[in-house]
């Protein structure tokens, strides 16, 4: 101020000087504010259980015996908020059909990471099958997206079934209630194909395991993740270009895994949807929760 009034000249150059400051500060400050967003991008896998699972349902046309598998799930933290990927297994039955060991709640595994039911505001569904949709009822303050062509899928199963048939071609029809109950509420967001979710989540329409299977791309520490349940089980359908037991249509499975083995070749993270070895392989948190970074 009092150089101001000493010169005008010299007042000009010195506000001319501190505007610079000031851009340069700023500049500095945003630069650490994208830092400090994208360290607070964090994603985890959590596993609520082990079993033994048939190698001809993995590999397609492979031999009678059975290889180690996790079940599991994912959640991404963000500097607005928890999103699920999947919700994992809470019925008894469905835990006793693929007897799985050493099984923990999905909903009380992410308490872990100090976050409660009422904390996930969104859920992004890969595919309706029990093992991804399950556990989807403990979160009530979740909108739930999917693919609106697995929407239909599951509606297509059981249009001509009656009402006493629990399930059909995978599905059952306690889970596409819960699916008519979100829509009715408004909760439930249906996808056309691939698009972007938020800042750090998009996904990937890959119609290879149901006819609505979705990959979730997950941008953390500047590194592209693509969690891929369930057109590869295991690393070794990437690595071999083996298509799934499961694929509903198998060309196309095995041209996606070509894709996705691409993208690994690049530098890009790849969780196959059962892979054991991840919790051998990235950051332990707990013995059932790894950060994959």
């Amino acid at each position: 101020m009092l150089i101001l009034l000493r010169s005008k000249r010299c007042g000009i150059v010195v506000a001319v000087r501190f505007r610079l400051m000031i851009i340069g500060i700023g500049s500095i400050i945003l630069v650490a504010c994208a830092s400090v967003n994208q360290d607070q991008v964090d994603l985890h896998a959590l596993r609520y259980g082990k079993s033994e699972f048939p190698e001809k349902q993995i590999f397609r046309d492979s031999k009678e015996r059975t290889l180690p598998f996790s079940w599991m799930f994912w959640m991404v933290k963000e500097p607005e908020g928890y999103s699920l990927i999947d919700c994992g297994l809470e019925d008894q039955k469905f835990i006793d059909k693929w007897k799985i060991d050493e099984y923990k709640s999905p909903s009380e595994l992410i308490t872990i990471l100090r976050t409660s039911k009422k904390d996930i505001s969104r859920v992004i569904i890969t595919h309706l099958h029990a093992d991804h949709i399950d556990g989807c009822s403990n979160y009530p303050n979740a909108d739930f997206y999917l693919q609106r062509k697995e929407y239909r899928a599951i509606l297509d199963a059981f249009e001509n079934s009656a009402d006493s048939k629990i399930s059909s071609r995978g599905y059952y029809r306690e889970h596409l209630n819960f699916i008519k109950k979100m829509k009715d509420e408004g909760r439930l967001v249906l996808i056309n194909g691939d698009q972007k979710i938020s800042e750090n989540i998009s996904v990937e329409l890959a119609p290879y395991h149901t006819k609505g299977t979705q990959t979730v791309i997950v941008k953390s520490n500047n590194q592209t993740v693509y969690i891929v349940p369930d057109n590869a089980y295991l690393s070794e359908n990437i690595d071999d270009l083996a298509p799934i037991g499961s694929a509903t249509d198998i060309e196309g499975n095995k041209q996606y895994l070509g894709l996705l083995k691409a993208r690994k070749a690049s530098g890009a993270l790849i969780i196959p949807g059962h892979e054991p070895k991840i919790f051998d392989s990235y950051t332990k948190i707990k013995p059932n929760i790894v950060k994959l970074k």
